[in-house]
This record gives C-alpha cells, sequence and structure tokens, in this order.
C-alpha cells in the first residue's frame, strides 16, 4: 500500500497525494468506513491502494493528531484566523467563537487582522490593546501595502496550516499574496449588505513543497460554538486564568459575587471586549442546552 494525504474531497471522490510517488490519486473510500462511521477527511494521512491514478480505494486512516470540526480539516500545524478590520466590518462575537472552536485543537493559532490598510492606527492599537492577553499571536495583514505578509509567510514553511474566517475577511486573497503561482477565486464585499461571498465552496490543500501545506476554506457568516460545556468556557479565555481566585469554585464569572475574573475587567486587567463576548458565548451555550 502506498501513504498519503487527502488534498480535496468532493462527493465521494478524494484526492490523494502520494508520499512515495510525489503523484496526485483520484481514490473512493472503503465501505467499511461508513460502517464504522468515520468520514475521511482533508489533512488525514492515509494508506491505500490504486490501479492507476484514476483508480483506487483508501484502505486506512492513520490516527489523526488534530481534527477541527469547521471547517472540516485534520492534522493542522498552524491555524491562522483571518478577520478584516474592515469591508466587512469586524465581529468580535464571530472572531471569538472562531478562537473557541479552534484554539483546542493542538495547533498554534494566529490571530491575522488582514485589510489593515483600510483602518487607521488608532484602530489598530485598540485590536492589539484589547487582544493582547489572549495568549495568540497577532499579524496585521494587506494585500495591498504587503504589510504582514512576510510575517505570515514564515509561519508556514514545512508546516500544515489552514487559514479560516468570516466570508469576504479575503482569505483567498491572502493566499495568492503569499506564494507566486497561486490564482485562487476571489471576491468583493457586497456594499449593501456589507457581508462577504462564499468563493472557497470546500476546504482544500495545496501543497507548496513537499513538506508545507496550505489551506483554504470556506467562508461563513454564521457560527456554532462545539463540544464546549457552558462550565468550562472560561478555559478558552487565557487571559482570565490568572485572576480565578474566587469565592466559589464552580464560579462562571457571571452573576456570582466575590469573582477574581469580575474584579479584574473592572480594574483594567482584562478586557472588558473579550468578557462581553464571554458572557455572550455562554448564554448562546445556555440557550441551547436548555432547549435539549
Amino acid at each position: 500500500m502506498l501513504k498519503g494525504k487527502i488534498l480535496k474531497g468532493v462527493g465521494s471522490f478524494y484526492t490523494v497525494y502520494s508520499y512515495e510517488d510525489k503523484k496526485e490519486y483520484t481514490l473512493k473510500a472503503r465501505g467499511i468506513f461508513r460502517k464504522q462511521k468515520i468520514t475521511p477527511t482533508v489533512g488525514d494521512e492515509v494508506l491505500f491502494t490504486a490501479v492507476n491514478t484514476d483508480e483506487g480505494s483508501i484502505e486506512e486512516i492513520i490516527e489523526r493528531k488534530s481534527l477541527l470540526i469547521r471547517p472540516s480539516i485534520s492534522n493542522v500545524d498552524n491555524i491562522i484566523i483571518v478577520c478584516a478590520v474592515k469591508e466587512p466590518d469586524i465581529s468580535f462575537f464571530l472572531l471569538d467563537k472562531m478562537i473557541i472552536n479552534a484554539g483546542i485543537k493542538n495547533a498554534d493559532l494566529t490571530i491575522c487582522f488582514n485589510k489593515c490598510d483600510l483602518a487607521d492606527d488608532t484602530f489598530k492599537d485598540y485590536l492589539k490593546e484589547e487582544y493582547k492577553n489572549s495568549g495568540f499571536n497577532l499579524i496585521f495583514t494587506s494585500n495591498v501595502t504587503g504589510e504582514g505578509i512576510d510575517e505570515v509567510k514564515s509561519l508556514l514553511k514545512d508546516k500544515s496550516s489552514v487559514f479560516m474566517g468570516v466570508s469576504g475577511a479575503g482569505k483567498s486573497s491572502l493566499i495568492n499574496s503569499l506564494f507566486e503561482g497561486y490564482n485562487l477565486e476571489t471576491s468583493h464585499v457586497s456594499r449593501k449588505i456589507k457581508r462577504g461571498r462564499h468563493t472557497t465552496r470546500h476546504s482544500e490543500l495545496f501543497m507548496e513543497d513537499e513538506n508545507t501545506f496550505i489551506a483554504d476554506t470556506p467562508g461563513f457568516s454564521s457560527l456554532e460554538v462545539f463540544d464546549v460545556e457552558k462550565e468550562d468556557l472560561y478555559h478558552y479565555y487565557n487571559e482570565f486564568i490568572p485572576y480565578i481566585n474566587c469565592k466559589f469554585p464552580n464560579c462562571v464569572h457571571i452573576n456570582e459575587p466575590v469573582c477574581g475574573v469580575k474584579d479584574a475587567v473592572k480594574e483594567g486587567n482584562i478586557s472588558k471586549l473579550r468578557y462581553d463576548t464571554y458572557k455572550q458565548i455562554y448564554e448562546e451555550i445556555k440557550s441551547k442546552e436548555n432547549k435539549y
């Protein structure tokens, strides 16, 4: 059997890059995966057999080191959340949801504030201040001025990296700027609704060299938090952790008296913006739990 990596999945067909002969194969997955309720995913390392490059089957999925749910992709080393500072206007609620979904998957996370040529220094300083204690790498990029492009590129060498973000954030344009010869489809933000259109229709890995893989993923305008209990939500806000010296051991840092996190917000040691999105997301998870 040959060993390879799934680059793309469309319908029941998967494009797999073979490490051995450096070719791409179009394969189908064996029926046993369906019986086991396992779906091959972009980024999976697999063992496969093939008659030729257009006929063969995936026989085994090698144990994954990480798995993102949305976008669905596995075995990533870098997660780069691309968030436009303007056009569309930034949604901190969605940004923090993406951080929660992505920041728990055994990969390095970078927040990429894109289209920074549309923002003044005051707004960029505001973003830096609000997210400086989040524990994640912050990069400001512009496809127009070239700002931050080399900084992002330095993160990608010899790693598998996924770019994710809301529609219109400029993920595909950013990837096109990072690498010569890339021509991913892009779109402009609607002036009427101030939102982007989905131009990337499925997750796909692109191979920059034998050890460097880049994934562009479909954008979205709404997002759920996956597999997080409301009582555990605060664990995903790194800046809360030094201030967990509350009166009650089961404190969720919202309505309880004598709360170290709430005191830190009042004293300016925790971003009020981040704390407000925490409360929003907590209530959303609570509401969803109550429905079931």
